[in-house]
């Protein structure tokens, strides 16, 4: 386990197995989980109760990932959401509808 300096906000909100996934991505996971319940506390409630919020942290965190690495290849140093926003992806987790139509 990593140790962080961002804390998970609302913590009790997430299984613990979803927690463990989220602190091995560090500092970044637990700023996109936050992000994520600060903007969309519903829908991340949907997710987690369908199953789904995991799958689509691992496909947020590689495309900001990413986002990271291309910006850095134009001689851009962003932080992790700022190059999110730099590529255009949204900053919301995805609406459940979406998730069952893919």
């Amino acid at each position: 386990m990593t140790i962080q300096d961002v804390s998970l906000y609302l913590e009790k909100e997430y299984p613990e197995s979803v927690r463990e996934m989220i602190s091995q991505f560090g500092d970044n996971g637990s700023r996109l989980a936050n992000r994520w319940m600060i903007l969309r506390p519903e829908r991340v409630r949907s997710l987690l109760e369908t199953g789904q919020y995991e799958r689509l942290f691992w496909v947020q965190m590689e495309k900001e990932r990413q986002a990271v690495a291309q910006a850095a290849q134009q001689g851009m140093i962003l932080s992790q959401t700022d190059a999110a926003l730099w590529a255009g992806l949204s900053l919301d987790p995805p609406e459940l509808e979406c998730v069952l139509n893919q």
